[in-house]
């Protein structure tokens, strides 16, 4: 239940500095909420296992690079290791996302902790944001560690493109998308494992199908406007005539910040 607690709180003055106040108030609970994410994270056993998954990735793209890499010239090579890395970018993020977010509101409920952490008036509007700001942050510093491995490797053995850059640059507006929908999803559920399956299912078939069916309805075209579709544009930007880029960038944070207001929304008028 949202603690409201401005008559009895001091400091609280009327007029623009109560606002101000209420301000960074908010930030600043956020902020607390977002670090005991960080520690239920690091210390759980989810974090090892995505580290291990991210580490299998990387070690079977080398092994798929090296193993093709005598057959093929200067050129074929370049690109043929840029796609091994860039082509797995999406899926790291949704191994994120499943393990992370999509668990991140769903636990308090199945485990009560929120009661046990929050013991102090917090307004639900902070506990969300740091839950969603934890989440975005992790899933973004792996996919920098995940894209500086990428792009070390890259500038070694074949040299380094400004596809790479572009498909980063997609990866964060994903990150925030994919992770405002998993929240979406979390206050929606109320077991985290049928919430991390129903997200991962979501991203992995669910709206490749529904973007299938709207393309095949519509006759012509694509559902530019599906998250699915606007992701594709990490492995895309390898293309020399991919121009999407801004189309499919706004698209995703769209989705994240819609999702994110709808999860908020839900999550207010659900009690612990």
């Amino acid at each position: 239940m949202e603690t409201n607690s401005s008559a009895s709180s001091p400091g609280r003055m009327s007029g623009g500095r109560k606002t101000l106040s209420w301000g960074k108030d908010d930030v600043r609970q956020s902020f607390v909420v977002m670090k005991n994410e960080f520690r239920k994270f690091f210390y759980g056993k989810k974090m090892l296992l995505f580290l291990g998954l991210t580490v299998a990735v990387l070690a079977l793209i080398i092994v798929m690079i090296a193993a093709l890499d005598p057959f093929s010239d200067e050129d074929d090579k370049k690109r043929l290791t840029e796609a091994m890395f860039i082509s797995f970018y999406a899926f790291i993020i949704l191994i994120a996302v499943t393990l992370f977010g999509a668990t991140s509101i769903v636990s308090e409920y199945e485990e009560r902790t929120a009661l046990i952490l929050f013991t102090k008036p917090i307004r639900k509007s902070s506990i969300y944001m740091g839950k969603l700001l934890a989440s975005i942050v992790l899933t973004f510093v792996f996919t920098c560690v995940y894209y500086a491995v990428s792009a070390v490797f890259c500038a070694v053995f074949c040299g380094i493109g400004t596809e790479m850059l572009v498909s980063f640059g997609l990866s964060a507006c994903y990150i925030f998308g994919a992770n405002g929908v998993a929240l979406l999803i979390s206050t929606m559920m109320k077991k985290s494992s049928t919430s991390s399956i129903v997200v991962f299912m979501l991203f992995l078939i669910l709206f490749t199908v529904i973007s299938s069916v709207i393309e095949a309805g519509a006759g012509s075209g694509t559902a530019f406007w599906m998250i699915d579709q606007a992701s594709a544009g990490i492995s895309n930007s390898l293309s020399d005539s991919y121009d999407d880029g801004i189309r499919d960038a706004a698209v995703m944070l769209i989705w994240g910040a819609a999702a994110s207001a709808a999860g908020y929304w839900l999550f207010k008028r659900r009690d612990f």
